[in-house]
């Protein structure tokens, strides 16, 4: 049902137990779960007799920073699915997805993310615990942030081809959902529906820290190859639409269509000028009559959910 892809760290540092702990949360997501793990390091041979499948080859930066264009070249390729979901090797998914995966079926094109919770884990879970762990991290995480995209789930052909962004440098998941909604692909927020827990970790496995993953001359190349223009950068807050248990549904968040009206020249190739004019407009009526603005924006949700969902 779904084909789960990660990179995790290089052969120069050890088998991190929080992949361990992913990777066998996402074996028990579905029946006949398929794992693609892109590495040239060593995985813990317990992944190994679980089928979990061992990618080496793959392109990389002079730094020998795997590229993701490749990766996702590769694992839509190989795929036994037509499900897939790039995911952080340090996420866990810690829930049956089974009628989650049945409601993605149906949709012809789609990129979906949703926000994770932060929660401490000290060492390799067994994979009976798994699935008692949502309720923990509820109690006693924290909610990551609407700006942090962990996972990607997609179908096939959803997607153009990524530019050569180095994994694990910033910047790159917030530019997912212009590539998709650029090209006409529903993005859509699951946060709420799909439970996902992030491990905390530090950035040890990097010289110079969580510093260079943001700012080091790898990110730079990575906001190089995004464009100057910020308004391509989308969080969770500007997706049109949500997952509820019926399926996509529209947004009624007054931001989302705001941010639409803002970006309408990048997404749909109309004149900057214009699109940017009713959208200062918006603005300025939002201050003085936002219950008018308010009716307006869902209006304008539904419209634009409509279109995309008819593809």
């Amino acid at each position: 049902m779904i084909t789960f892809f990660s990179v995790p760290r290089a052969a120069r540092t050890p088998v991190n137990f929080r992949e361990v702990n992913a990777a066998r949360s996402w074996l028990q997501t579905v029946p006949d779960a398929e794992v693609l793990l892109f590495t040239d390091g060593e995985v813990d041979q317990s992944l190994v007799k679980a089928g979990v499948t061992v990618i080496g080859e793959f392109a990389v930066n002079e730094h020998g920073t795997p590229l993701l264009d490749d990766i996702f070249a590769q694992a839509e390729a190989r795929a036994r699915h037509g499900l897939l979901c790039y995911a952080n090797s340090d996420i866990i998914f810690p829930q049956p997805l089974t009628a989650f995966a049945e409601t993605l079926s149906k949709l012809p094109r789609f990129l979906l993310s949703g926000e994770c919770q932060d929660f401490d884990l000290q060492g390799v879970i067994r994979p009976d615990v798994i699935t008692g762990l949502w309720e923990k991290a509820q109690r006693l995480g924290k909610p990551r942030g609407r700006d942090a995209l962990d996972f990607f789930f997609f179908g096939k052909g959803s997607l153009d081809r990524l530019p050569p962004f180095a994994v694990g440098r910033a910047g790159w998941d917030n530019f997912m959902p212009y590539l998709a909604l650029k090209r006409g692909t529903p993005f859509i927020d699951a946060t709420g529906t799909l439970p996902a827990i992030h491990q905390n970790h530090d950035y040890g496995h990097l010289a110079g820290g969580k510093q260079t993953a943001h700012s080091g001359p790898e990110a730079l190349v990575n906001k190089r190859l995004m464009g100057e223009d910020s308004r391509m950068l989308f969080t969770l807050d500007d997706a049109p639409l949500l997952l509820g248990e019926d399926g996509p549904q529209a947004t009624v968040s007054t931001h989302a269509a705001l941010r639409y009206l803002q970006t309408r020249d990048l997404l749909e190739g109309v004149p900057t000028g214009p699109a940017l004019r009713r959208w200062r407009r918006m603005k300025l009526l939002r201050k003085l009559a936002p219950a008018l603005v308010e009716r307006r924006c869902r209006a304008l949700n539904r419209k634009r959910a409509e279109l995309l969902l008819r593809g």
